[in-house]
């Protein structure tokens, strides 16, 4: 997470985080952490997450941000697997893991997610086939998950979620929302906070 917030303010003009959160305690000596994220940050948080200005989302991924974060990416996901050894058994799982980590780069296609896994696209086609499912069906799923999440704990924009999932308008993401939860976004949510 450090390397990410140093990657932003050396490459990115004005960069600037709002929040980092960590699951774990925090540390004695808060030193580090100042000096490297900038920003207020919280220990002890539900989970580990950077909150930055959405305009960083909306950077073309040829940016030079977008090329140095490849390999932190690469490392984050090697990381991920050694932690989870069983998640090395199931392609489909280790691209489950992979998918949220590159959405919202506008590079959550099979490339981007094999380039990750120092895969060649067709292969990993090849070995999510041998799983009996898809690339196309894993992305489906879990931006399905992250928008039923993010639909009930947030007031975020439907355009703005859109974006974050990688969808290239708010009307093709409208249409996703219809498919999974037969309904469109801004009616999901709502019947989901008339619920609670």
């Amino acid at each position: 997470m450090a390397g990410i917030a140093r990657l932003g303010q050396q490459f990115v003009p004005d960069f600037k985080l709002d929040l980092v959160t960590f699951q774990h305690s925090p540390p004695e000596d808060m030193t580090l952490y100042n000096k490297a994220f900038r920003c207020p940050v919280v220990f002890n948080a539900e989970r580990t997450t950077i909150v930055a200005n959405y305009k960083y989302l909306e950077l073309e991924k040829t940016t030079l941000l977008t090329k140095m974060l490849t390999p932190l990416i690469k490392r984050y996901m090697n990381w991920q697997l050694a932690r989870h050894p069983k998640a090395t058994q199931s392609i489909s799982m280790v691209v489950t893991e992979v998918i949220p980590v590159i959405l919202g780069m506008k590079g959550s296609d099979i490339q981007h997610a094999a380039g990750a896994l120092n895969l060649h696209p067709k292969k990993l086609q090849r070995l999510l086939k041998s799983e009996g499912t898809s690339y196309s069906q894993i992305l489906d799923n879990v931006r399905m998950n992250i928008a039923a999440r993010i639909l009930i704990e947030s007031d975020i924009s439907i355009i703005r979620l859109a974006k974050m999932l990688d969808y290239s308008s708010d009307r093709s993401f409208t249409a996703a929302s219809k498919r999974w939860f037969g309904m469109g976004a801004t009616e999901y949510r709502k019947h989901l906070k008339s619920k609670n």
